[in-house]
């Protein structure tokens, strides 16, 4: 049997199928042999891909990109780019080798994907550990909210709206486990996984106030309804059931959002004047958080920073307190609640500063859910060895 692959299309559909004339396709349905013409399983069910990520252009280092960019790489940590090889790759292609050695600096790859937060989010990437070490060591890939700043955002589970973990240990069957992060961090699902073989990774998630139809990476197409609110998991093209008998969980209501905007005080008379600031990424949240100062050798300095539209906008300075003879450092340490709805858009890989890990990495893929979604088309389309095609339709087959 051969493969007739089209371009990708709109609405999970194939371009060609629609495409093809009716006598055409009478003429091509009365022979022998069968081709079928398949669509993309990239991204199956996505209306558009937001970020296609194959390594293949870095030569070594892989950099993140900063303001105002929103579909990059948003953190690089004890990582880099390196060949392939026969199980993941190709001998002759460039995957990104997560690793990291160091019980004092954990790494991290990150992407975020979309010009605004998105209300549905598809990621796909395939996975393979690269090392046995010699305890259990855990790789956490997780979805936090929307946020174009430099740095590690889904480090922290009190971040992840959801999360799939990877173990890296001495068993012949390591553990991989789906959570649903926040600050309750509750696991979901428990499972092994062949150590030696490529995992493929599909996370659907849907941040929308109403349900969505979609498509799985299922071999044969399955019509399945993720709630609002919710993601659903496959490995290798299954999904997953998790602990509720469901193929789907609620995405964390208790996740946080990290503001990493950075603030200057000016001080006069021993009293707090003045706050500067510089938004380093954009935000999900809207409204006003308060600041916290900490040294300078005086107290009792507040104020807050309004966020609005995506940045921060003002600070406010409520109290100068008294008695600093420095500036203090002000931060905003109280992380707010990412809100209900349409709040998607971030992808991170990251071990943490305590645990090593080995891991390789490639065809990381982002884009949207399609409303419209409608299962591939399969078309069977029958010639003979020596049919040549029809003038103006060429036929590529693999």
């Amino acid at each position: 049997m051969n493969t007739l692959t089209p371009s990708p299309a709109p609405r999970g559909g194939s371009v060609l199928a629609r495409l093809l004339p009716t006598g055409f396709a009478r003429r091509l349905l009365v022979a022998s042999s069968v081709a079928v013409l398949a669509s993309s399983p990239a991204l199956r069910g996505a209306d558009s891909v937001l970020i296609s990520e194959t390594f293949e252009s870095y030569t070594t280092t892989i950099p993140t990109v900063a303001t105002p960019a929103t579909n990059a790489v948003k953190a690089s940590s004890s990582l880099s780019a390196v060949s392939g090889n026969a199980t993941i790759g190709g001998v002759s292609g460039k995957v990104a080798q997560l690793l990291d050695t160091s019980t004092t600096v954990g790494g991290a790859l990150e992407f975020n994907a979309g010009a605004a937060p998105l209300s549905t989010m598809v990621a796909s990437f395939d996975l393979l550990s690269n090392a046995t070490q010699a305890s259990s060591m855990p790789l956490s890939i997780g979805l936090t909210g929307w946020n174009t700043g430099v740095g590690t955002q889904t480090g922290s589970s009190a971040r992840r709206l959801v999360e799939v973990q990877f173990t890296q240990s001495t068993s012949a069957t390591p553990a991989y486990t789906v959570r649903v992060g926040g600050t309750t961090n509750v696991t979901v699902f428990s499972g092994t996984y062949t150590a030696a073989n490529k995992q493929t990774v599909k996370i659907y998630a849907n941040s929308a106030a109403t349900p969505i139809i979609y498509y799985g990476p299922d071999t044969v197409p399955v019509q399945r309804t993720l709630p609002a609110n919710s993601f659903a998991v496959f490995l290798n093209g299954t999904i997953v059931t998790m602990s509720n008998g469901n193929p789907y969980q609620s995405l964390s209501a208790t996740a946080v959002e990290a503001i990493t905007g950075t603030f200057t005080a000016t001080v006069s008379g021993g009293a707090v004047t003045a706050v500067s600031f510089t938004n380093t990424g954009s935000y999900v949240y809207s409204g006003s958080l308060p600041l916290v100062f900490t040294g300078g050798g005086g107290s009792g300095a507040a104020g807050t920073a309004t966020i609005s539209g995506g940045v921060i906008t003002a600070i406010n300075i409520t109290n100068g307190g008294t008695n600093y003879t420095t500036a203090p450092t002000v931060t905003i340490t109280a992380a707010p609640t990412i809100p209900a709805n349409n709040f998607l858009g971030r992808l991170g890989f990251s071990t943490t500063t305590t645990n090593l890990g080995n891991w390789l990495i490639d065809n990381v893929a982002i884009g949207e859910m399609d409303p419209n979604a409608q299962p591939p088309n399969s078309l069977n389309i029958t010639s003979s060895a020596s049919t040549t095609g029809m003038a103006g339709y060429p036929l590529s087959f693999q």
